[in-house]
């Protein structure tokens, strides 16, 4: 039980964090994706190898909640929307990739048995 309520913390935050940091520096906009996807895939490894398959995928729904709300409903100010439209619209396409495939291959590794 408390390790979905981490893993609800962890992404409630990283998402926060990610749709802020997605949007970049002014007229280098790629590095905020990068950097955005780092954060949020590296919370992603964190969290399903601390807190299992359940924390993980509360995070998972957490985080990808936070940044639709915060890209697409305009919960914050002006300083989330990225200059150009194109980074937003891929940022709402990468950040739930990101954010699912570390913990997938992370719950596959773990589920093969060791052949040394």
């Amino acid at each position: 039980m408390l390790n979905t309520v981490y893993g609800l913390v962890l992404g409630v935050f990283t998402g926060a964090l990610g749709a802020v940091v997605h949007a970049g520096f002014v007229d280098f906009s790629p590095v905020g994706l990068a950097l955005g996807a780092l954060l949020l895939g590296s919370a992603s490894w964190v969290c399903s190898e601390w807190f299992g398959k359940a924390g993980w995928f509360v995070f998972l729904l957490s985080s990808v909640a936070v940044t639709l709300a915060f890209v697409l409903l305009g919960l914050g100010d002006d300083w989330i929307v990225a200059e150009t439209a194109w980074v937003s619209r891929a940022w709402l396409v990468a950040a739930p990739i990101v954010a699912t495939l570390p913990g997938l291959v992370v719950f596959r590794r773990h589920g093969e048995p060791d052949r040394r």
